[in-house]
């Protein structure tokens, strides 16, 4: 997508600017800022040294309520990791250490509430001269249920605010008042600039993408993952709107989301689905308010991206698997009985009609006990697709179930609409279907009813089209016939 005119903002490189220009309040946007983009993050973080000792944790309470942060800070690996599994972590964090290049591991850990899985990224953290690894931040996500990105990260940095702290109480009592001041001044900002490549460090190595968008939703931060995977440069993202740099239907979503948290001051999520490098990709964008506490009002927007696509196609495989015939393909019961009930109501609003073909057929037993069940399996299948080949465009063929299936048929106006597709069924499934050398031969028998002329009950069209269908069986098969309300009824069909 093209760049459009940049709006005022801040520049790749530079300072985000959350709080006013006066020194007083710098710290505490910088904590902010911090706290509100741990609030949006799904992983948890341990900073760990070469050997093995945990420096620092940082999380979200929301999400992982069985872990004690203070209980954390100053083990040892050997203390809270299974003994089997020790070796194996120090030596990613070893190898991570000595190569300067990431490490990921698949572990599971116990917890009161039973075992869980987890997928961990190990990256290195420089010396301030950027020479040589000193730590790493292990990246810990929660992958238990189908291993998917479902778990936000919350982090604080409370050591480094202690730090400041400590050094601000130091100059203050060795200092005349304008020494004083610069030096807080200038150690304030050393500090602060630290945080913040600290901060962009572990912004960047983390598996969630992250952004930062001000109250009038342009991009004033945004992590080197959310350009890359969005396949846009990064310097096209910084100081645009997302109606600049996304398509229009998402571009609304991400601004919409964005007025909703200003007028709550609460998390807001939205989900959503774009074409990233021609293919359908489904994220989860979830944002959070960033607050200037000292003021009570609202610097930015910061929020993370999750690629959920994995997730999202599994779920629309369960859904498919549970509304569709496993064997065929077809509508299954379930979902004939949604979509059948659907177009009977329809019916008092168009003043149209719906058929329901109920087809048995004919010499499948035999298939099943001549040839075998494979071969039965086969004509069934085989069946069904000559069955969607002969309805109209918006029916639906289901399988009731063993040899009867049922095709609904809606906005129907009159018999000379069904009699066709009926005719090019019977011709269809009466032709010969080869398997293994055999010749595999079976007829239908269809009954026919029609709402609203045979009543709007569904159950009871489904019961008059199945009484239709014997009549047939009982005549000799490979025929039609349409439910008769004057016929007698019929005896135990045996």
């Amino acid at each position: 997508m093209a760049k459009k005119a940049r709006k005022q903002g801040i520049a790749e490189g530079e300072a985000v600017p959350l709080a006013e220009s006066s020194q007083q309040h710098a710290h505490p946007a910088s904590e902010s800022l911090l706290a509100a983009v741990v609030r949006a993050m799904p992983d948890i973080a341990f900073i760990i040294d070469i050997n093995g000792n945990y420096l620092d944790v940082y999380t979200s309470p929301l999400n992982y309520r069985h872990l004690k942060v203070d209980t954390v800070r100053g083990k040892h690996l050997r203390d809270l990791v299974p003994a089997e599994s020790v070796d194996l972590f120090l030596t990613l964090i070893r190898e991570t250490v000595a190569t300067g290049m990431p490490q990921s591991v698949e572990y599971s850990l116990p917890n009161p509430d039973g075992e869980r899985w987890y997928e961990g990224r190990v990256s290195p953290v420089y010396n301030n001269e950027g020479h040589s690894p000193v730590q790493v931040v292990w990246l810990a996500r929660e992958i238990t249920h189908h291993k998917q990105i479902k778990d936000e990260l919350k982090r604080s940095q409370q050591d480094l605010e202690m730090r400041i702290e400590e050094r601000t109480v130091e100059l203050v009592q060795t200092n005349g008042e304008l020494i004083r001041e610069k030096k807080i001044r200038v150690e304030t900002e050393r500090m602060l600039t630290e945080r913040q490549e600290y901060l962009n460090k572990i912004i960047d190595s983390v598996l969630a993408m992250v952004y930062v968008r001000s109250t009038d939703s342009v991009y004033t931060l945004v992590s080197r993952k959310y350009a890359e995977f969005f396949g846009l440069p990064h310097e096209n993202v910084l100081g645009n709107t997302p109606d600049e740099v996304f398509p229009e239907d998402v571009a609304e979503m991400m601004l919409e989301n964005d007025r909703r948290i200003i007028e709550s001051g609460t998390m807001s999520e939205i989900e959503y689905s774009c074409m990233v490098n021609g293919e359908k990709k489904y994220i989860l964008e979830r944002g959070v308010p960033l607050m200037d506490e000292a003021r009570g009002t609202m610097l930015a927007i910061c929020g993370t991206a999750v690629d959920v696509t994995e997730s999202k196609r599994h779920e629309e495989y369960i859904t498919h698997l549970a509304l569709h015939d496993t064997l065929t393909g077809i509508a299954n019961r379930q979902l004939f009985m949604d979509r059948f009930t659907r177009a009977v109501t329809a019916t008092e609003r168009s003043g149209l009609s719906v058929a329901l073909l109920f087809i048995d057929l004919d010499s499948f037993k035999q298939i099943n006990d001549q040839i075998g069940h494979e071969a039965g399996d086969a004509v069934l299948k085989e069946t069904a697709n000559r069955l969607c080949s002969c309805v109209r465009k918006g029916d639906t063929v289901a399988r009731f179930g063993g040899d009867e299936f049922v095709i609904i048929m809606d906005n129907v106006r009159s018999r000379d609409d069904i009699n066709p597709v009926v005719k090019r069924i019977l011709e269809m499934v009466a032709r010969v279907i080869p398997f293994h050398g055999h010749d595999c031969v079976i007829g239908a028998s269809i009954g026919i009813s029609i709402c609203p002329e045979h009543g709007r009950d569904v159950d009871a069209l489904i019961t008059n089209a199945d009484d239709a269908m014997y009549d047939i069986k009982k005549s000799g098969k490979n025929n039609y016939a349409y439910f008769d309300p004057t016929r007698p009824l019929q005896a135990a069909k045996g």
